[in-house]
């Protein structure tokens, strides 16, 4: 898979002078109608540390492994992301947690991801809360 190869090369080959110039092409690749595409576009953002609100959306996706994905991802970017963004991971992870279907994939559970990756937005929430109350 070409566009998948293209995912993983735009990460490790980074781009120091100018990193926005491969989130426009990863996120619409976050769209694609191949999943292993939407995986490594999700996987790709989060490796850079970008695209919050695409990884947030990626949450919501049908395929339980780019959820999965997403779901990774959100755990590295947790503590840059801002407090909308928080609240939405929140939201679509309570939603996974929430209906068993949503976390199985054949044999395996991505339960443990899920509860990884709530971990760290209530630790990033934790955190901001306590520099907003120190701000005052």
């Amino acid at each position: 898979q070409v566009r998948v190869a293209a995912s993983v090369a735009l990460v490790r080959i980074g781009d120091k002078e100018s990193p926005a110039r491969a989130i426009e092409p990863l996120t619409a690749l976050t769209r694609d109608a191949n999943a292993w595409v939407r995986r490594y576009a999700v996987w790709a953002l989060g490796s850079m540390g970008a695209g919050h609100g695409t990884i947030v959306a990626a949450l919501n996706d049908a395929e339980p492994l780019v959820r999965e994905f997403a779901a990774e991802a959100l755990k590295g970017i947790a503590g840059k992301a801002d407090a909308k963004t928080l609240a939405d991971a929140r939201a679509a992870l309570l939603a996974i947690s929430n209906d068993a279907s949503r976390l199985e994939h054949g044999k395996f559970s991505s339960a443990p991801i899920v509860k990884d990756a709530m971990t760290a937005v209530d630790q990033a929430e934790k955190k901001a809360a306590a520099k907003s109350k120190e701000a005052r």
